[in-house]
């Protein structure tokens, strides 16, 4: 089961109306944090489940979705997780194996940086957690499924491929398929050097031997 989640951050509502033309209700579960219920509401969308402490969001916009089919569950604001986590943790109790974020980027840097943990929590439990908007797709690749992985070609993110390390470093066996491919190269976190690549054929490949990387799919 695919798990979208909505949350706070910004929004380009024309861009999500066609993103989710491809989610299939029946097998999909929407969950919503805080203020991200606005931006399902623009969508006419009835989302399945609501978290958060409900600071940021339009009070009557809440009440909207009280006594219907979707579920609300309130926090207290005085917590030890984000409303982000708490929506991640909620999609995996409910069986999904495929994470989709909107509403992570733009805003504050602090939440942002929250959100990128994210997938590295669903990396760890081996789901697949994407964080999507209109210019960039970011996922966590690694060196869990025990073979190289391969980096298909987007057709709307089209243009650039960038690889960062999250641990302090990664090594990566082979990289093809690229404009600039990699063997035997370890990816030192701080720096910029896997940054703006290009994936030159319908899909690159890439053998991780130890760490993890974000993998940014981005357009401009």
């Amino acid at each position: 089961m695919t798990g979208v989640i909505i949350l706070g951050g910004h929004r380009n509502t024309e861009f999500l109306k066609q993103r989710f033309k491809q989610y299939n209700k029946d097998n999909t579960c929407y969950i919503v944090a805080d203020a991200g219920l606005e931006t399902i509401k623009e969508l006419n969308i009835v989302p399945d489940i609501v978290v958060g402490d409900f600071d940021t969001v339009n009070k009557d916009v809440l009440n909207e979705y009280k006594n219907g089919k979707t579920v609300i569950r309130e926090f207290n604001p005085e917590k030890d997780f984000t409303d982000s986590e708490i929506a991640l943790l909620t999609a995996i109790d409910n069986g999904a194996d495929i994470i989709h974020i909107y509403g992570a980027t733009g805003g504050r840097i602090d939440h942002l940086m929250g959100n990128i943990a994210l997938l590295a929590m669903g990396y760890d439990k081996n789901i697949s957690v994407t964080i999507f908007d209109e210019y960039n797709k970011v996922s966590m690749i690694g060196n869990n499924t025990g073979k190289a992985l391969l980096l298909k070609k987007d057709e709307y993110y089209n243009k650039y491929l960038s690889l960062i390390a999250y641990d302090s470093y990664a090594d990566i066996k082979n990289l093809e398929g690229v404009k600039y491919p990699l063997k035997n190269f370890r990816l030192i976190k701080d720096t910029t050097l896997g940054i703006s690549n290009e994936i030159t054929e319908n899909e690159a490949v890439i053998d991780i031997e130890n760490g993890r990387l974000l993998a940014i799919w981005s357009r401009d």
